[in-house]
């Protein structure tokens, strides 16, 4: 991954804040979810420095000279931020997890010695203090995915999705699922059509309860090739976070969704982080060429197309665990026995 051109000592830099994150300054052992995502953001994001089992438990005095770099400074916090969700505490009562509030304190240091805004820790901090739903509408309001959105916001296009749900144009809608319908196989209209009819939902824009504009972040699920299952959602989130080069907002969106459990439970019961596939589909969106996150970027435009050939164009490449061709869209690819995912 190129999100930052990184070198040997700040690789090293880099794994020795994880260490302080994980052990909260040497007052816990890391646990092996810890371990794995240092593992996995060594081999993916730093070029593989070594991981001792032995880490760091303090963040090094030199990190604000050796990570000079804007970009060297955001990739740190973002895999800081990763980790604070690495081994989530379950409430037996609830059922919801939450994180430990010292290693959120060590990463709060870290921003400040990196001289980050503190916008891009604050979110952390409340989700120490169970403000999940203030943190899961902020995070809404301001990752951009493909929207009708002035500012390209989810909220801003909600609304506008709210206002236009009495005024569907039939004619228009029905033209439009016509011509999918009609596309040959192997291509996104054909393979978006496949995608509805195995999960058995309803086309977007055919009654008022799932607005026309909806259908873009199902064609990104099939851009990426990612199922409709929790484990899919986290990964599409990761891809499409890269896809739009927000990685810190992108990492907390859909780990606060899945992990906290301000969605589901499933990701913390049978569904547990992968932090691998978060990180390979996290990757394979920062490598593609155009941005179909963009408010100006047309889902319907693309339906004729070739997937493959779109995907060749878009530089959407393999790995991420997205689905192998022809697989259906309920199926887990990360899970060994691959269960089907009832919606």
């Amino acid at each position: 991954m190129e999100l930052a051109a990184i070198d040997q000592d700040q690789a090293t830099t880099i794994v020795a804040v994880l260490g302080a994150v994980a052990t909260a300054r040497g007052t816990q052992p890391a646990s092996e979810a810890d371990l794995a995502v240092i593992r996995a953001a060594s081999r993916h994001l730093l070029g593989n420095p070594r991981v001792s089992s032995d880490l760091a438990r303090s963040i090094p005095g030199e990190v604000t000279e050796v990570l000079a770099t804007p970009d060297a400074r955001e990739l740190t916090l973002t895999i800081a931020s990763i980790l604070c969700f690495a081994d989530v505490t379950v409430s037996d009562d609830t059922m919801r997890g939450f994180i430990d509030p010292v290693r959120v304190t060590v990463v709060d240091d870290l921003a400040r010695y990196l001289r980050v805004s503190a916008l891009d820790v604050i979110d952390i901090r409340r989700l120490v203090k169970f403000h999940r739903d203030r943190v899961a509408f902020d995070l809404f309001r301001r990752f951009p995915l493909a929207t009708d959105g002035a500012d390209g916001s989810m909220v801003d296009a909600a609304v506008r999705h709210a206002e236009s749900r009495v005024d569907i144009d039939s004619r228009h809608v029905h033209a439009l699922w016509s011509r999918a319908e009609s596309l040959p196989q192997g291509s996104v209209g054909a393979e978006l059509v496949r995608y509805y009819r195995e999960n058995d939902w309803r086309y977007p824009g055919t009654d008022h309860h799932h607005p026309l504009r909806f259908v873009d972040h199902d064609v990104h699920h099939v851009l990426g090739g990612y199922a409709t299952t929790s484990s899919g959602e986290i990964a599409l989130g990761a891809f499409l976070s890269g896809v739009a080069r927000r990685p810190i907002d992108g990492a907390r969106t859909f780990l606060l969704w899945e992990q906290l459990t301000a969605g589901s439970t499933a990701a913390i019961g049978p569904d547990p982080f992968d932090v691998e596939a978060f990180l390979l589909a996290f990757d394979r969106g920062f490598r593609t060429t155009v941005n179909f996150t963009d408010p100006g970027w047309d889902a319907w435009s693309i339906v004729d197309f070739d997937l493959a050939t779109l995907r060749e164009q878009y530089a959407i490449g393999g790995g991420g665990a997205q689905l192998e061709a022809s697989d259906p869209y309920n199926l887990d690819p990360i899970r060994a026995d691959h269960e089907y995912f009832t919606p």
